[in-house]
């Protein structure tokens, strides 16, 4: 399974490609929004957690630009951000985002929901 992981933290996405790679997942990264799309088109990814804010296009339009693309379209997106305002979880789901994840998060639950998303849950 191949995982996208877009955040402007580097902290973060060294922490999140520690505990995808620890379970098997083989992982991609990007920093902001541009190179978020144009990986997710060439490495078409099982999976794609993504931050909303971030230069280059917030998560939103790459969830928005993902969606829109046939070769993307189906890839299971997990939006992991700070915001926990309703507004921007009922946007990400207009977006047909799958699963909305507020930071601080659960690396358990995120790894669950991962599995969840790509089918290696039980």
């Amino acid at each position: 399974m191949k995982v996208l992981i877009v955040d402007d933290e580097h902290d973060v996405l060294r922490a999140l490609k520690m505990r995808f790679e620890a379970n098997g997942y083989q992982v991609c990264f990007a920093s902001d929004g541009v190179q978020a799309t144009a990986i997710a088109r060439r490495e078409r990814p099982d999976l794609i957690v993504l931050d909303i804010g971030m230069p280059g296009g917030d998560g939103f339009v790459v969830a928005e630009r993902l969606r829109a693309t046939a070769t993307t379209q189906m890839i299971p997106i997990i939006m992991l951000t700070a915001r926990t305002g309703i507004s921007d979880a009922q946007r990400a789901m207009e977006l047909q985002v799958d699963r909305y994840l507020t930071k601080p998060f659960n690396p358990e639950e995120l790894l669950r929901v991962a599995a969840q998303l790509t089918g290696q849950a039980a």
